[in-house]
């Protein structure tokens, strides 16, 4: 019987550490949406973005980034003045060992982290948070020009959205229901940086010590701005710096060693790199390349809809899920058709097709005969890249699952396949015998053999 809906109004401080109960807040709001809704996003009601959670694997991963930087005294986070005594005399954090090498596993969470940090004095409160914060700044930022940051559900923008293609791909056995891909025709308003943006922008940087100067690509004569933005650590362990390039229509995160790597050559000498220019020159080509920008463009997208999750590890790459509803009638669709699905890149799509048998690669085998194949020496290829090959075991022929991690482990164990450890190994095995055909008809319902190769028995 209210009278009108409460105003809800989430108080804080400016300490730094104090986004520990922010991020405890964020967390379980998305853990209420999940749950109850089945987004992470409806619980908080905009109260919250998932920024603030700052218990995710990109935090973590900056976090163990930061000690190796801090312990190796290189990258930003010796630049901010933080030491590894501050961390370990007044946060009480030891990652050495005996030995005094750093110790990898001793590497705090996030939680415990972020609650030490409450016991620091205001200003080295704010330099460690500030410090590691800029290490997860950019693994985010990175993620995202990489399309691989997890953030739920998305909606898809555009000024006409068409359906221009469905095709059925799978069918369940059991209930019917069915998968299809469906294409759709983008068209968006193209985004442009102007002059006096990009200028701006150049200003600032220079205030920050940020600006490193226009360039032209040899090969497109594309004038781009460039400024720099952090480091990155290889899996060599090697520190990379990082630049963003920021063009009339595009702006992307990039290695300092790509700025000068070669192209193809020509007659005139090398084609690709980038070559400084001069602002005044920089400033007439930015202007030709605002000219020549197209009002909008058209770009197509490939959503797996219907029925996903028992074919969820065939469809490759990166799983991101959209929501997305037409605007124009087409051959393939009315206007306001609404739909949500996982995204397949265009360069996946091929490889995802084959996966769930659309492009005729399914190979019509019966669970009996393919276990007599196995065991025959024959190799079975999934759908989702697994492998069924014949092994010899402690001196007896088996049937090896190749592929699966621990994960996968809970359900293979329910669909009858048993593991072993061998040289400090994890593998799996599908029993042989009676139970053969069983275990391999459930391992095979939603991963269908795609390719077979040897052991053909032979005529009578």
């Amino acid at each position: 019987n209210q009278a009108c809906p409460p105003e809800l109004v989430l108080v804080t401080t400016k300490l730094k550490a104090q986004r520990r109960f922010l991020s405890t807040i964020a967390r379980r709001l998305d853990q209420l949406g999940a749950l109850t809704k089945g987004q992470r996003q409806t619980a908080s009601q905009g109260l919250l973005s998932s920024e603030f959670n700052l218990e995710t694997p990109l935090a973590r991963a900056s976090l163990h980034n930061w000690f190796v930087d801090l312990y190796r005294g290189e990258g930003r986070a010796v630049a901010s003045g933080v030491t590894p005594a501050l961390v370990e005399e007044q946060m009480g954090i030891k990652v050495l060992d005996a030995d005094g090498q750093l110790n990898v596993s001793a590497v705090p969470e996030v939680p415990k982290f972020l609650n030490r940090l409450l016991s620091l004095q205001t200003g080295a409160m704010d330099a460690v948070f500030d410090s590691w914060y800029g290490y997860l700044e950019e693994a985010i930022e990175a993620a995202r020009e990489a399309g691989t940051l997890d953030v739920g559900v998305e909606t898809i923008r555009a000024e006409r959205v068409v359906k221009t293609d469905e095709r059925l791909v799978y069918t369940h056995e059991r209930s019917g229901a069915t998968t299809q891909v469906v294409t759709l025709e983008l068209t968006r308003r193209t985004e442009i940086v102007d002059w006096n943006e990009i200028w701006r922008w150049a200003k600032d940087a220079q205030a920050l010590g940020s600006w490193v100067g226009f360039v032209v690509n040899r090969r497109s004569g594309q004038p781009y701005a460039l400024f720099r933005a952090g480091s990155r650590t290889t899996e060599s362990g090697r520190v990379v710096q990082r630049l963003r390039r920021v063009g009339v229509r595009s702006n992307r995160l990039m290695d300092e060693t790509e700025l000068s790597k070669p192209g193809e050559r020509t007659a005139s000498g090398p084609s690709g790199g980038h070559q400084p220019v001069p602002t005044d020159e920089a400033k007439a080509l930015w202007a030709a390349g605002v000219e020549a920008a197209p009002e909008f463009t058209t770009e197509p997208v490939h959503l797996v809809t219907g029925t996903i999750l028992p074919i969820w590890d065939r469809i490759a790459g990166h799983p991101r899920i959209y929501r997305a509803q037409t605007t124009v009638a087409g051959d393939h669709g009315p206007a306001g058709e609404r739909m949500i699905g996982r995204a397949v890149m265009p360069e996946h799509l091929s490889a995802t097709l084959k996966a769930l048998g659309a492009a005729g690669d399914r190979v019509d085998i019966t669970p009996d005969s393919l276990a007599e194949r196995l065991l025959a020496g024959a190799e079975a290829d999934l759908a989702n890249g697994w492998q069924l090959r014949r092994r010899r075991v402690a001196n007896e022929p088996r049937i090896e699952l190749v592929g699966p991690d621990l994960a996968a482990m809970r359900e293979l164990e329910a669909d009858g396949v048993f593991a072993e450890v061998h040289a400090f190994r994890t593998r799996f095995f599908v029993p042989t015998g009676e139970r053969a055909a069983e275990v391999l008809r459930a391992v095979t319902e939603h991963r269908p053999v795609v390719e077979m190769r040897g052991a053909m028995r032979r005529a009578a």
